[in-house]
């Protein structure tokens, strides 16, 4: 989600997160470009009372390793928000990009609204 989401799609999820009615909101941050990202994430930020109730999405699928090392790093680390979703397992399992993503800070949801992977975290 972005803050326009209101406007786009009807989706007021700043109102909603900020008024308890969501206990977080997961945003899909997808791009290959920092610069691009960053400023999703700053948006999101921006919008939310408490950041704890924001888990950033990144389109890992879409990414070279060292461009996922460099959002997680921002989501977790720079900006020492709460957690993140990777979007999609498959695609990190296909691509490789377990390593990259093992040993950090992560919390796997096997579920998800969009379905059910098959793949499990090694």
């Amino acid at each position: 989600p972005s803050p326009q989401a209101r406007a786009t799609v009807l989706q007021d999820w700043p109102r909603w997160v900020n008024e308890n009615l969501l206990d977080y909101v997961a945003t899909m941050s997808y791009t290959v470009d920092f610069v691009t990202f960053k400023s999703y994430v700053l948006s999101q930020l921006s919008a939310v009372s408490d950041p704890r109730k924001l888990m950033v999405g990144i389109g890992a699928w879409r990414l070279l390793d060292v461009q996922l090392a460099q959002q997680l790093g921002y989501v977790l680390e720079e900006m020492e928000l709460r957690g993140t979703f990777l979007f999609n397992l498959d695609g990190l399992m296909d691509k490789g990009l377990i390593d990259t993503v093992r040993g950090m800070r992560l919390t796997y949801y096997p579920e998800t609204a969009a379905g059910t992977s098959s793949r499990r975290l090694p």
